[in-house]
């Protein structure tokens, strides 16, 4: 306005050149001034006192007009020298017509000259102060501005006039404030403190290519925000750039107005941004937009619906390289979370922190370089019915998604976590448990969800208070393939027990497992394998009876080596070991005060029900088991009877030796060479050959114990026999052979120098005369040398050995008492009299009539005689017997031979005639009729029956057959005669009892 203007001088045509008049050209002048001057005046006037009433009532009626609202401006001025516009006390009224709903105090319009010739308005500056919204939400869709969106939508549309130029400089904005009353959910919001300047935006030709740099600052419900840019608003390509800078967002104000219901709620939470926003677009390309930055979530909480738990993060950082939404793809340096916990559980997160993450929404992949995590503890509750309690519940209310077309990809290339506690308490297993593991370090390279992705693990791991595992391998999901090193140690099996519990009677007081080794597993579809190849044991194995609070089954370390193991589905099993070495191993077998045996008593868990998919019995598929060498040192098994008054116990220790070539093979036979003692000094073996793993159990066994001290048994003598035992030695050697589910057993028993003691009154004790047997079962050097023979059948459900040799046992005592005889003819063995035993030496029997003891009798004695020298302690007593028909008919034939003096039986038979004739002449007068002719034997017949023998000559005759039975064992058979007594002899028996019976005492 400053600048001269000059105006092109007009030419004249037939004009005098001659100088004008001085007095006319003062009067043109102060016309040209007058009229200058009331231009100026009329502009002045119009512009200082037209134009602030008219502009002030046109604003009016276009608010009552086009929006429907009453507006009301306290003040309004315009310069229409310097262009200056001012407008105070401004406000647009609710319909109520009362309330203000937008206002502000002042705004300042500094126009330029420049508006003249570029038509277009021209502001070299434009401030507003006080700026002020009121904003109601009234319902879920209705606002208190709702009315004036309406009109406003309902106007006509203009003509199309060509684009609409402006240019304004130097804009502010201060002190502005918009408040945010949600009535439907009752909250109230502010934006206070607004601060907006931008140093100029245009649409003029001349300024498209000029960037607009505004800032923008406010405080956000208290939280300061700020914004800071530059964009090119007019020019085609829209190029933005924009700086936002947020500190302290409360979010749990906004979580209720997402769009979409959350699955939990936000209870509080400050969000930090610092962002930079790229846009651009151009005509033959799509736009682009980007967004990069840091944006921190802290003092976060939420809490699942429900009761279902809450999870409170201290901090969450985010770096975001890129973050294109229009492209579906996001890069982010580093996602760190920092002190996250859950209230229930609880869960705490120290530090993770996720590096170099790629997400492309429409490819569906996540891309993440690494992940790392340092410092957490987990605790898992589950509860007693089993299920899991989740620190968070998150109910899902919506409607099954639909199937996706294709599943998202996720591939992480690095895993590593330090530190990690994770503790399961157990409620369902009783008593409840505690597990704890500490992952000390893992780490896994390479995972995928993609088909046939191959991964890598390693992680080193520490379990309850002294266990430990360490995992090297690789790993692949789809097909599931593993293949890992394992190296567990010193793991604590007493925890285990409640989850593997045969026998609930036993309790595991002590015991820490060891493996080391490969494990690799595939399964593919319905395909499934497994294999193990290393070692193995368990070690300081402690276990205690729990019905009699003692030990049953310890050892020092069970070493299991040379395992391969292998499983397939559907296959048979496959399990050969090179060595197991048994160190030290304790066995306790007790009879309990019930008389029942601890081993019986373990009372096993409760079957499950069977599975109605299980297979049959005859579906199972074989095993192929193989143990090459069975080594045992050390070990020891003791006996206690706490039936038996007093206690007996007994130990089998040092027992060492190997077992060898087990195998599930029919055909193969493990070689068993054992060494032990019994009680410290009686030496112990067993040997022979077994196949305890075919399900066919083949067994041929021997065993000796040597010179074992008998009156360690004296308690059960006591109890059972009423004698304590004061002095003998017993040896043991048996031997069983099983197969084809039979057995035979063969005890040899020898005892040596068997003494008894006093008689005890017990009333368990046997009636039987104990030391008659014992005496009878000795030879002369005192020993005892038994053969029991034993069988049976494996498949019989009442088998039993122990029962099998009781039974021999008893046998053999009866047989002693009832027919010790069978003992003497056996040899002393064979309880049944399997060697030959019977009862011939109990008796010699005589011709009738005679007392010669004859050549059969005579090897009948001298049995007895042996036998009885054999047994010095039992006496042989004697009962003669006759008979009263056979020994009475041969006593009167002998006495008629010798009333006849009959030479020979030729002489005999005509003797016998002529004394029958002349009886018989005797005893009738003569006849004249002859009489029927007697036979040889009718004559005989009425001879005898004159002959005059009875019970003396037979009670004479049992005399002397005692006396030459006597006469024989003490001259022949050289035994003494106090030893053979003759009982008194009887008056003849029953028919047929023409012997001398025996009687041992």
């Amino acid at each position: 306005m400053a600048s001269k203007m000059e105006f092109p001088q007009p030419e004249f045509e037939n004009v005098s050149t001659a100088a004008p008049n001085p007095s006319k050209r003062s009067r043109r002048l102060r016309t040209v001034f007058l009229a200058g001057a009331a231009v100026v005046g009329l502009y002045a006037v119009v512009g200082f006192f037209v134009v602030p009433p008219l502009v002030k009532k046109t604003v009016i009626d276009q608010a009552r007009e086009k929006v429907g609202r009453a507006a009301v401006i306290d003040d309004l001025s315009f310069n229409p020298f310097t262009l200056f516009a001012t407008a105070r006390g401004f406000r647009l009224m609710e319909v109520d017509g009362t309330t203000p709903f937008v206002s502000f105090d002042q705004l300042d319009l500094d126009g330029s000259i420049t508006s003249v010739y570029r038509i277009a308005p021209v502001f070299d500056k434009v401030t507003l102060a006080g700026l002020k919204v009121n904003l109601v939400r009234e319902a879920d869709t209705r606002y208190n501005a709702s009315d004036i969106l309406a009109k406003l939508a309902a106007l006509p549309p203009r003509p199309e006039t060509g684009r609409f130029q402006f240019s304004l400089g130097n804009i502010r904005l201060t002190g502005a404030r918009v408040d945010f009353e949600d009535r439907p959910k009752g909250g109230k919001h502010e934006v206070s403190e607004i601060d907006i300047a931008i140093p100029s935006i245009s649409n003029l030709p001349a300024h498209l290519k000029e960037y607009v740099q505004p800032s923008f600052a406010a405080k956000v419900n208290g939280a300061p925000f700020h914004l800071q840019g530059e964009t090119l608003p007019f020019e085609n390509s829209l190029r933005t750039h924009l700086a936002i800078d947020l500190d302290g967002l409360d979010i749990q104000r906004y979580a209720e107005y997402s769009p979409s219901p959350l699955p939990v709620k936000i209870d509080s939470g400050k969000l930090d941004a610092k962002l930079s926003i790229r846009f651009t677009q151009s005509a033959d390309k799509d736009p682009t937009l980007d967004v990069a930055g840091t944006v921190a979530l802290r003092d976060l909480k939420v809490t699942a619906p429900d009761d279902g738990g809450s999870v409170q993060v201290a901090r969450i950082d985010a770096d975001i390289a890129s973050l294109d939404p229009i492209l579906g793809l996001v890069k982010v340096n580093s996602l760190k979370v920092t002190d996250a916990g859950t209230a229930r559980g609880p869960m705490r997160f120290a530090s993770t922190e996720a590096r170099d993450i790629r997400v492309d929404l429409k490819k569906k992949r996540v891309d993440v370089a690494s992940l790392g995590g340092n410092g957490a503890v987990i605790e898992v509750k589950r509860s007693r019915d089993g299920s899991i309690e989740m620190p968070v519940k998150i109910r899902d209310d919506g409607p099954a998604s639909e199937p996706a077309s294709s599943p998202w990809v996720v591939t992480l290339d690095k895993l590593a976590l330090d530190g990690y506690r994770v503790t399961l308490h157990d409620a369902f297993v009783k008593p409840a448990a505690a597990h704890r593991v500490h992952v000390v370090h893992l780490e896994a390279a390479s995972l995928s969800t993609e088909k046939g992705a191959k991964s890598t693990l390693g992680a080193k791991l520490a379990l309850d208070k002294s266990g430990s595992v360490d995992l090297e391998g690789a790993f692949s999901v789809s097909p599931l393939e593993v293949k890992a090193k394992v190296d567990a140690r010193h793991l604590d099996i007493v925890l285990a027990r409640r989850y593997v519990d045969p026998f609930k009677t036993v309790a595991v007081k002590s015991g820490f497992a060891s493996a080391k080794g490969t494990f690799t597993l595939h399964g593919e579809g319905n395909a499934m394998k497994a294999e193990y190849n290393g070692t193995a044991g368990i070690s300081n194995l402690a276990t205690v009876d729990t019905t009699i609070d003692e030990d049953l089954l310890n050892w020092d370390a069970v070493r299991v080596s040379g395992i391969a193991f292998k499983w397939t589905k559907d296959a048979p099993l496959d399990l050969a070991i090179a060595e197991v070495a048994v160190d030290r191993i304790y066995s306790r077998v007790v009879v309990n005060p019930d008389g029942k045996l601890n081993l019986q008593q373990l009372k096993g868990a409760t079957p499950a029900e069977p599975d109605a998919a299980a297979p049959a019995p005859g579906d199972v598929k074989p095993r192929n088991v193989r143990i090459d060498r069975v080594v045992f040192t050390g070990s020891r098994l003791n006996f206690t009877d706490h039936f038996i008054k007093p206690n007996y116990t007994a130990d089998v220790g040092s027992l060492e030796g190997t077992v060898t070539n087990l195998s599930s093979d029919p055909s193969a036979r493990g070689v068993v060479d054992l060494k032990g003692a019994y009680d410290q000094t009686s030496p112990v073996t067993i040997a022979g050959t077994v196949n305890p793993l075919s399900d066919n159990l083949f067994l041929d066994i021997a065993a000796k114990g040597k010179d074992i001290e008998l009156p360690k048994l004296s308690a059960y003598s006591m109890r059972y026999a009423g004698y304590g035992i004061t002095q003998g030695k017993l040896t043991l050697d048996v031997k069983y052979h099983i197969e084809d589910g039979k057995m035979q057993g063969r005890n040899n028993i020898f005892i040596d120098q068997l003494t008894f003691g006093e008689h005890v009154d017990n009333p368990d004790a046997t009636k039987l005369p104990v030391l008659f047997a014992v005496n009878l079962l000795k030879d002369s050097k005192g020993a005892i040398n038994l053969e029991l023979p034993i069988s049976g059948s494996l498949d019989d459900p009442q088998f039993a050995i122990g029962a099998l040799v009781g039974q021999v046992v008893a046998n053999l005592l009866r047989k002693a008492i009832t027919s010790p005889f069978s003992l003497l003819s056996g040899g002393g063995g064979g309880g049944d009299g399997a060697k030959g035993g019977s009862d011939d030496l109990a008796y010699v029997e005589f011709e009738p009539g005679r007392d010669q003891i004859g050549a059969a009798n005579e090897k009948k004695l001298d049995a007895v005689a042996k036998a009885l020298l054999d047994r010095p302690a039992i006496k042989l007593e004697m009962a003669s017997h006759s008979d009263p028909q056979k020994d009475l008919a041969a006593l009167k034939k002998a006495s008629l031979r010798l009333q006849l003096k009959a030479a020979d039986d030729a002489q005999y038979a005509a003797l016998v005639k002529t004394e029958y004739l002349r009886a018989k002449a005797a005893e009738q007068p003569v006849s004249k009729e002859p009489s029927k002719a007697a036979s040889p034997a009718e004559m005989e017949a009425f001879l005898l029956e004159r002959v005059k023998v009875g019970d003396v000559e037979l009670r004479a005759l049992a005399v002397r057959r005692s006396e030459q039975v006597r006469t024989y064992l003490v001259g022949k058979g050289q035994l003494p005669a106090e030893r053979v007594l003759i009982a008194t002899a009887d008056a003849p028996d029953k028919p047929g009892a023409g012997r001398v019976d025996f009687t041992l005492k």
